[in-house]
């Protein structure tokens, strides 16, 4: 029958979501978590994604009176869209970049991918968008024109990137 797959994900997808808020379930998760931190490989890339995750997760709730979100001048009139996610560079080993450099993640269009830039601040502008909506609208090549989180987008009249 037609959408019998999708149902069967979604179905899938809401009991693994509810398995995983299990007590037992938790531990057993735990438990392969652990095993897969012994391998040192695995261990960085499943680290560096739960942390990614984690801030993702925050959303807006991160600092109600900080931007996260920012403008990067590259100069010559071209602009980034980034994500601030290290406002100092204090105890990261990275200090010898100087002092008021912050950390940005600059998303690559369709995929989940991107780079962090290490820049003065000086060369950032924070803009009003959610986190989630500049991720929308980076990973889609500009092409999200209908903002979710926060009704910020180019088609109501508002400028993503001014």
């Amino acid at each position: 029958l037609p959408g019998m797959g999708l149902l069967a994900g979604l179905i899938l997808a809401i009991g693994v979501g509810l398995l995983l808020n299990l007590w037992l379930f938790q531990r057993i998760v735990d438990m392969v978590e652990g095993w897969l931190a012994r391998v040192p490989l695995v261990k960085t890339v499943l680290g560096g994604i739960k942390d990614l995750m984690a801030f993702l997760a925050k959303g807006n709730k991160l600092n109600a009176g900080k931007k996260y979100v920012v403008k990067v001048d590259m100069g010559n009139d071209i602009h980034l869209l980034g994500i601030m996610t290290r406002q100092d560079l204090n105890g990261t080993g990275l200090e010898h970049m100087g002092a008021g450099h912050c950390a940005v993640y600059v998303p690559i269009s369709y995929q989940l991918g991107g780079y962090t830039i290490y820049l003065p601040r000086s060369r950032l502008t924070p803009i009003n968008i959610s986190v989630e909506d500049a991720l929308r609208f980076a990973m889609t090549a500009g092409m999200s024109v209908e903002g979710k989180s926060n009704g910020v987008s180019p088609g109501n009249g508002q400028k993503v990137l001014s």
